[in-house]
């Protein structure tokens, strides 16, 4: 296998997730977590990569992680491996097991729990942020009269 440097070099131009918009090069495959056409954020050029995605079935909206791995790089379907995140805290510590105590890619552990964040917002659950102190009264506590 050729090294991950020489694979940017060739699709850095030609890639086909690469996206050119006002004169910014963005990207979207899906193992790319900041969405930069960039040689650290590149899922096709990493040997290891890590991309967060959201999946929508009829009922249920769950995240799921896509990892890949060093291994099996001439059969793409056995280099990736899917993981399902289920809630908030769930997924966050899930997450950071994978990146942090298994040394996979510490560099993206904040990107990564970024997107993670991002797509909880985008469905509606609460992320894991505490609001400030908003001035004024609270809709909760004023006494409506009818």
């Amino acid at each position: 296998m050729a090294s991950p440097q020489i694979i940017w070099d060739v699709i850095r131009e030609t890639d086909a997730f690469m996206v050119r918009r006002d004169g910014v090069t963005f990207s979207r495959d899906p193992k790319n977590l900041t969405g930069r056409h960039s040689y650290k954020y590149s899922g096709l050029a990493q040997p290891k990569s890590l991309g967060i995605t959201l999946s929508m079935s009829e009922d249920k909206k769950s995240t799921i992680t896509l990892t890949k791995t060093g291994k099996s790089v001439n059969r793409p379907r056995e280099a990736c491996r899917d993981t399902v995140l289920k809630g908030r805290a769930a997924g966050l510590a899930e997450i950071e097991k994978a990146i942090g105590a298994d040394y996979y890619r510490p560099d993206l552990k904040a990107a990564a729990l970024a997107r993670y964040g991002m797509l909880l917002r985008s469905v509606g659950a609460k992320a894991d942020v505490r609001p400030g102190k908003v001035g004024g009264r609270h809709n909760w506590t004023r006494k409506y009269t009818h």
